[in-house]
Order: C-alpha cells, then structure tokens, then sequence
C-alpha cells in the first residue's frame, strides 16, 4: 500500500473542510492532496486574514460549510484546542459525527508505519 492509502482517510469521506492552516494543518492537506479520492473542499482558519501563503484560498468561520463536505477535520495539535473548535463547530451547526480530529502522534504512526519517516 502507498502511504495515501493507509492514511487513515476512508473515515473521513470524500470532501473535507480542513479546519486549521498552521504548520500541522498544512501537513494535513498535503497528505490528503495525495489522495486520490479525497478533495478538501474548502479550507477554514479563524485567522485566515493574517495568513499570507496558502495553498488555497482561506476562509473564515462565517464561510463554514457553504460547500457540499462529508466531515470537517481539525488541523491542530493540541487536544485541548480541537476540543474547543469541536464544540464551536458544533454551535455553528455541523453535526457532531461529521468532526474528526487526527492527533499527531496517531499521523506520525503511519508515516513510521509507511517508512515515510517525515515528522509533521
């Protein structure tokens, strides 16, 4: 298997909104960008004002789901904050069993588990 498919994207469907565009929410669109059958759709920061380079265009919180997406994936290292983006996801109306959160040690795994070894 290829590292695209052993990441565990079959979980997170098709179309994706990446919610996070630091460092690790970067490495994140590069690996699903290497997947064939997963597309992030859109791509949500609450600082995206100040955020110069991108690999796509940013949005803020208020463009949230405006665009078809199977789940939302949260882009940050820390637990403690994508459990409070989870709960602000959830106030702004996406469905609970749509938010997913890959910490970073379980993305490291695969990439040691592939050989990849490129620490995010």
């Amino acid at each position: 298997k290829t590292f695209a498919e052993s990441f565990p994207v079959g979980i997170l469907g098709g179309r994706i909104i990446l919610y996070g565009a630091g460092k690790y929410g970067n490495s994140l669109y590069d690996i699903l960008a290497a997947c064939k059958d997963r597309k992030v759709v859109q791509w949500i920061d609450r600082n995206y004002e100040n955020i110069e380079e991108t690999k796509m265009t940013l949005a803020g919180l208020e463009a949230l789901g405006q665009v078809e997406y199977d789940c939302v994936l949260i882009g940050v290292v820390s637990e403690e904050s994508a459990q409070e983006i989870r709960a602000e996801l959830i106030r702004r109306g996406i469905p609970a069993w749509k938010i997913y959160w890959l910490g970073k040690r379980e993305v490291n795994q695969y990439l040691v588990w592939n050989q990849m070894f490129r620490w995010l």
